[in-house]
């Protein structure tokens, strides 16, 4: 009875494990659990090669308060115009590997009628004619998307003052050379990466040229309202991108740290066979 018991249990513990995707690697995190202040100059998370720099006043980008409904701190983008960049521990060429970028977006509201007002996350680096991928609300679009420069932009119209949880995938494209940038957004805070792929993107996919980054750039002009952002990550998979920014901003683990309670649950039942097989006779045991 008790060797069947530690059959079904390693049984059970293996077969939950098969919806596990394999491990990817996370590349970077930031949480932001700062004090309320000026970005500028902190230096947690991981992934990075040093701090935050940029503007380091009041009226700059700054830590603030959780939004409404998570447990992160936010980076509230100031009204004047500000950047803040962080310098990746590596630098990352798109075409060849699948990268994802994923934080949480709130625009109070998205604004059509000011001039210049934008606010957004990119990738900044260099390459063939593609230069960086900005992330957020482009230059008085008033929607959510991306800007790729010298290729293109993905834009769709989003709710004013509601989280939304947001995945730019950077992906091989059909051709040599080429990447394809889709991205992905819903107001589901919690739910899966691969329920999330599986459904439209949120705006158009655009195929550029690669190109190389190496930093993370936070920037922002907005005089009509306010613009924040929580939980940055970036990975080679969608699920550890995910993962990572809801980890951040709803206090739950991601999908690999399933890992940690299965592998001990696994550990047990092995033990409890062996351990019946021991007392059993031998003719038993066979």
């Amino acid at each position: 009875m008790h060797r069947r018991h530690a059959a079904l249990a390693l049984t059970l513990v293996l077969g939950s494990l098969a919806a596990v995707p394999a491990h990817a690697a996370v590349l970077m995190t930031d949480a932001l659990t700062y004090s309320p202040g000026a970005l500028a100059g902190n230096n947690g998370g991981s992934g990075w090669s040093g701090a935050w720099t940029g503007p380091n006043s009041s009226g700059s980008t700054a830590v603030t308060a959780p939004l409404a409904g998570t447990t992160g701190n936010a980076v509230l983008i100031a009204a004047n115009a500000s950047t803040v960049s962080r310098s990746l521990a590596a630098s990352y060429t798109t075409g060849t590997t699948s990268y994802f970028l994923s934080f949480v977006f709130n625009a109070a509201p998205f604004q059509t009628g000011g001039l210049g007002d934008y606010a957004g996350v990119s990738l900044f680096g260099s390459g063939s004619g593609s230069g960086s991928i900005f992330v957020g609300m482009p230059g008085s679009s008033g929607q959510l998307g991306f800007d790729w420069t010298n290729e293109g932009d993905g834009l769709d119209p989003a709710p004013d003052n509601t989280n939304l949880l947001v995945l730019l995938a950077l992906t091989p494209g059909s051709n040599p050379g080429s990447t394809l940038a889709t991205l992905y957004a819903t107001t589901d805070l919690h739910t899966s990466a691969s329920a999330l792929v599986a459904g439209a993107p949120f705006s158009s996919s655009i195929q550029g040229t690669d190109f190389t980054f190496s930093t993370v750039e936070i920037s922002g002009g907005y005089t009509s309202g306010t613009i924040q952002f929580a939980g940055l990550a970036l990975a080679t998979s969608a699920e550890e991108a995910l993962g990572a920014t809801q980890t951040a901003v709803l206090g739950v683990p991601d999908q690999s740290s399933l890992w940690t309670v299965a592998l001990p649950a696994i550990a047990c039942a092995g033990w409890q066979f062996r351990r019946q097989r021991r007392r059993l006779p031998a003719s038993a045991a066979s």
